[in-house]
């Protein structure tokens, strides 16, 4: 009888165990008492090329909530199936309830996107409980959106000056190297030029004129950039470009 009692603790024991077990190894998922919310916002217009506050620069982006997209969530992270989805607010507002502990990611897709490649995604990793504020999700879709941009400097050699100057009110000119349209611009008061609607990943070549007559002109040696993914600026002021007016 007394081995009759032990054994069966013994088998309380290890059910008690197994059990613990399990339930500390709950995935993520359903089940939880956790939140994982945030906003989804469409870029309309990536806008003018303005400091950062960090000595670099990047786009005055100009957007709107965007409203009824459907934003995805990935139970464990990474980028596959989805499994569960919702639509946002008319203020961008999209929220998945009643998580486990653990890692998700969180995507959205726009418009304009051909493929789940495309498409903007975030990760976040939640406790088993409270709510979670995810990253804001922009998507590109204005037709002056998801564009690169370079902003550099002119300095200039005026005849009654000994070394260079900023050059002010500088004609700029930049021309993709393998073809298309040929833009201008001219330089600030800081000596800084800017261009903002360029192809992602290309390569441009830049230049300057000076005009100091009437049908004549003295051209610069520029430079050839390749711009940087959607969305990023070109930093070249440190490498200025250089003319003599005389």
């Amino acid at each position: 009888m007394r081995n009759t009692k032990n054994i069966i603790n013994c088998l309380l024991v290890a059910a008690t165990a197994v059990l613990g077990t399990t339930s500390c190894s709950k995935e993520e998922g359903k089940g939880g008492d956790a939140i994982i919310h945030g906003y989804v916002y469409e870029v309309v217009n990536d806008g003018d090329i303005v400091s950062d506050g960090m000595g670099g620069y990047k786009f005055d982006t100009y957007t709107v909530p965007a409203m009824g997209k459907t934003v995805y969530i990935v139970y464990g992270g990474g980028i596959g199936a989805n499994d569960d989805k919702v639509a946002t607010n008319s203020l961008g507002y999209y929220r998945f309830e009643n998580l486990r502990k653990g890692d998700y990611s969180v995507y959205a897709i726009g418009d304009n996107a051909t493929s789940l490649k495309e498409g903007v995604v975030t990760n976040i990793n939640i406790g088993s409980s409270g709510a979670y504020m995810n990253d804001a999700i922009y998507l590109s879709e204005g037709k002056n959106s998801a564009c690169s941009g370079v902003i550099g400097s002119v300095k200039a050699l005026y005849s009654n000056e000994d070394d260079y100057v900023t050059g002010v009110g500088i004609r700029v000119y930049i021309k993709n190297s393998i073809g298309g349209e040929q833009n201008d611009t001219r330089t600030d008061n800081e000596g800084n030029f800017r261009f903002a609607r360029l192809k992602p990943n290309s390569t441009y070549t830049i230049w300057a004129e000076t005009e100091v007559k009437k049908n004549y002109a003295v051209t610069a040696t520029g430079y050839d950039i390749t711009t940087g993914p959607a969305g990023t600026v070109t930093n070249m002021t440190a490498s200025p470009i250089k003319v003599s007016i005389f």
